[in-house]
């Protein structure tokens, strides 16, 4: 959306300015915009015939933006606008460089320091690199509203980019009107003074500085009133652009589900900036808005009578208590699940009719079974409205039971209310049941401690959004801080997004015994059950579950995300500094996750490393992206942070249940999963706990030649045939369920056929287990993904 909103400033303000144009528009499928010149890279060889050089097209496919080449696999695009080139307003500082044998820059392993820009646009510079630290004098050569163009004036022949957002609007005004365009300025003609106070304007306009934008405007106004009509044309345009960006940042609101912050903003919405469509928008949310409040409204009212009503006529305490809590959870954005309740209660008020204890009971039924199943399983039956709710009766003491003995206890309580329970009842009520717990201080970090299991004493901070609601799941973002990096310092970075976007915040405190991260089973043990805790005690959403990582911490977020894909939506590792031993051999295990990668391409070993990555990724069609900055090395991008939002917004887990892999018959050509650790031993629902030993690897001691283990599985949930390939393992299981869109991997009335490396290994017919169900999701915390059986197969 930051793209669309770039790309309608510039349409905007060329109608004043008559110059600017738009580059390639490219839409992936997930809905995310790239927006830049597509490329591809090419290679230079020479005919053999005419010896002149030839260009032909070979390497990776990007969009190049000025400041950084986004590269994509072309297999994700949805569309492609082919444009022209961008031209934007920009400011030009020439400066003659003379570096005598001037070479290329070495690595850039971390800033140690850099001076504030002059006046001369010019600073010193320091980082650290493997020769030691390196000290140069820059100059910004090139200003432009979206990059900046800095280069080296001593010992290198290096120059780098940046997004003009990472400088800040202050620095540069200051920097512009220190430009020999605002100095010295006696000699100039009044129109050509105006002219660059209106680029100037323009510029502003165009970064998406808007008050900036409207401050210089109104000076110019005052100082030249005989341009009045031009600037109110350009404060019509700066108009329209604050208003799409305004309405922009409420669907987002909308989004985060801080409806009645939206509702305030709408309503306040500058009356000159709301105009044609962005007007014709802002009704149109503000009805559904409305329309959503009225039913919340009409819902408590109704409930609050229904309550009374069948207290008043004795009703079963389990119906009015459950509607009683019904009033505490349900949320405006989730009252559709009682349509057909409201639509019968509002039937029985127009009827003006003192309704019977069993017609009460029968609405009662259609809001219990209406919330817990979905609108369109609402039954008006008592006897299975109390059933559903009981059973979310039953979630809810097995989560909270402190050990085993209290959990069978619920469950054989439960059982003898239910004998015939089925699990995958008990699955659709657990996919609506959120744990009740007390709401959190909305912004504020707070820390928590595993207080049990092998993890025990392992510490992690959240952060819940604005105007969080307990009873709604968010999606989650773990955040693995750089060395010398404090948790609480990266949740800071990323907290006014969350707030925007809606997510909650996660930082784990992983630096368990030591200074940095050792790639060990300890440190991926308490890293799962710390998401463990997360889902099962805050209302996090497991199909949104982020990584992201900075610098040592990406090498953290690469690494578990590659070794338990099964769990996550995407992950961002930024400026990454270890790229070998696990991550090299578990490149396989990103086939159904989507990857966002940042990096600078002067970061040396790193960089090259990812491209390497991105080698073995972009011929198979993983769904990954890889952002690279020109001429920069390992950095916090700061810049980046809103894109990675707009990305993750159109990100939901990707849970496949027919096909994991592809079987390569162990060659390079296969999509097998891979493990070498007893801790990655599970890749969606298939894995091994008896890895062979001579498949197993530790980074103490890392043996690069090692092949590690592997697997790939097939379902065919027609015939209920499942062919398995393994590699360097004694025995495996199959966990057999459904996924959160309700595909299983098999008919469960039918029986199952299992062949492993061409041995038929297992026949028989699966049976879903309660037990395995819950036991499972109290392993996990997953709410979405249900395992009813586990099945163990021998050689």
């Amino acid at each position: 959306m930051k793209f669309t909103l770039r790309i309608l400033s510039l349409v905007l303000i060329g109608l004043v300015l008559c110059c600017s144009v738009l580059a390639d528009i490219v839409i992936l499928k997930d809905g995310f915009i790239l927006q830049g010149m597509v490329k591809r890279e090419s290679v230079t060889e020479f005919d053999p015939v005419s010896k002149e050089p030839v260009v032909i097209p070979k390497g990776f496919y990007m969009v190049d933006d000025g400041a950084r080449r986004i590269y994509f696999n072309p297999n994700l695009v949805r569309t492609l606008d082919k444009r022209d080139s961008i031209q934007e307003e920009r400011w030009i500082h020439n400066k003659a460089i003379y570096i005598p044998g001037g070479k290329g820059a070495p690595p850039f392993w971390a800033e140690v320091e850099a001076t504030d820009w002059d006046s001369k646009w010019e600073r010193t510079y320091k980082y650290r690199s493997p020769v030691g630290v390196v000290g140069v004098f820059q100059h910004i050569s090139n200003l432009s509203s979206y990059a900046i163009r800095v280069d080296a004036t001593s010992k290198f022949v290096w120059s780098s980019m940046y997004l003009t957002q990472e400088i800040g609007s202050q620095k540069v005004i200051s920097l512009i009107k220190s430009h020999p365009d605002f100095q010295n300025t006696a000699k100039v003609k009044p129109e050509e003074m105006a002219s660059r106070r209106f680029k100037l304007v323009d510029f502003l306009a165009q970064a998406g500085w808007f008050e900036d934008s409207e401050k210089e405007l109104k000076s110019l106004v005052k100082d030249l009133p005989e341009h009045k009509e031009r600037c109110d044309k350009t404060q019509e345009v700066i108009d329209s652009l604050k208003g799409r960006e305004r309405l922009e940042k409420i669907k987002r609101i909308i989004g985060a589900g801080r409806l009645a912050e939206a509702r305030k903003q709408l309503d306040s919405f500058p009356m000159a900036e709301a105009k044609d469509k962005i007007l014709t928008e802002i009704q149109s949310l503000q009805s559904k808005l409305e329309k959503a409040l009225e039913q919340f409204l009409l819902a408590q009212k109704n409930l609050s009578y229904l309550s009374s009503a069948l207290s008043e006529k004795k009703s079963d305490p389990i119906l009015i208590k459950a509607i009683d809590i019904l009033q505490k959870i349900i949320t405006e954005e989730s009252i559709d699940r009682l349509d057909a309740f409201l639509s019968i209660s509002k039937q029985k008020t127009n009827d003006g009719t003192t309704a019977t204890l069993v017609e009460l009971e029968k609405t009662a039924s259609l809001a219990i079974s209406g919330w817990v199943m979905g609108n369109s399983a609402a039954d008006p039956n008592p006897i299975s409205a109390k059933r559903l709710w009981l059973t979310r009766s039953f979630i809810i003491d097995f989560i909270k039971a402190e050990n085993s003995t209290l959990r069978k206890t619920a469950s054989d309580s439960f059982l003898n209310k239910y004998p015939a329970a089925k699990p995958e009842e008990v699955g659709q009520v657990l996919l609506q049941t959120i744990l009740p717990t007390e709401a959190k201080s909305s912004g504020k970090v707070f820390e928590k401690e595993l207080l049990s299991g092998k993890s025990r004493g392992a510490k992690y901070s959240m952060r819940y959004p604005a105007d969080a609601n307990p009873n709604r799941l968010y999606p989650l973002l773990i955040v693995f801080p750089g060395t010398n990096e404090s948790v609480d310092s990266m949740l800071e970075k990323w907290a006014p997004l969350a707030d925007e976007y809606g997510f909650i915040l996660l930082g784990y405190h992983y630096q368990i015994g030591g200074v940095g991260y050792a790639f060990s089973e300890k440190e991926h043990f308490a890293i799962l059950d710390v998401l463990r805790d997360a889902r099962l005690n805050s209302p996090v959403d497991p199909d949104k579950v982020f990584l992201f990582g900075y610098e040592q911490g990406a090498s953290v977020a690469f690494d578990i995300g590659l070794s338990h894909p099964d769990q996550f939506a995407g992950v961002i590792p930024m400026s990454s500094t270890v790229l070998d031993i696990f991550i090299e051999k578990y490149w396989r295990n990103g086939q159904y996750l989507p990857f966002y990668v940042v990096n600078g391409d002067r970061s040396g070993d790193t960089n090259l490393k990812t491209r390497q990555l991105f080698t073995n990724w972009m011929p198979r069609g993983y769904p990954s992206i890889w952002t690279q900055y020109k001429g920069r090395g390992t950095e916090f991008f700061r810049a980046e942070l809103p894109l990675i939002c707009d990305w993750m917004r159109g990100k939901s887990r990707v849970f496949p249940m027919n096909q994991l892999g592809s079987d390569g018959g162990g060659s390079i050509l296969g999509n097998e999963f891979q493990s070498t650790r007893f801790c990655d031993n599970q890749f969606y629902w298939i894995g091994s706990e008896t890895i062979n030993e001579n498949r197993l690897n530790y980074a103490q001691s890392w043996k690069p030649n090692l092949q590690p283990a592997s697997f790939f599985v097939k379902s065919d949930v027609a015939t209920n045939n499942i062919i398995i390939k393994t590699y360097g393992m004694k025995n495996f299981y199959l966990l057999f369920g459904k996924n959160s869109k309700g595909e299983s991997q098999i008919d469960f009335d039918k029986p199952v056929s299992v062949t492993s490396n061409l041995i038929s290994k297992w026949n028989g017919k699966v049976t879903p287990s309660l037990d395995t169900l819950m036991e499972t999701f109290l392993e996990t915390g997953d709410r979405k993904n249900h395992v009813y059986a586990k099945v163990l197969i021998k050689p």
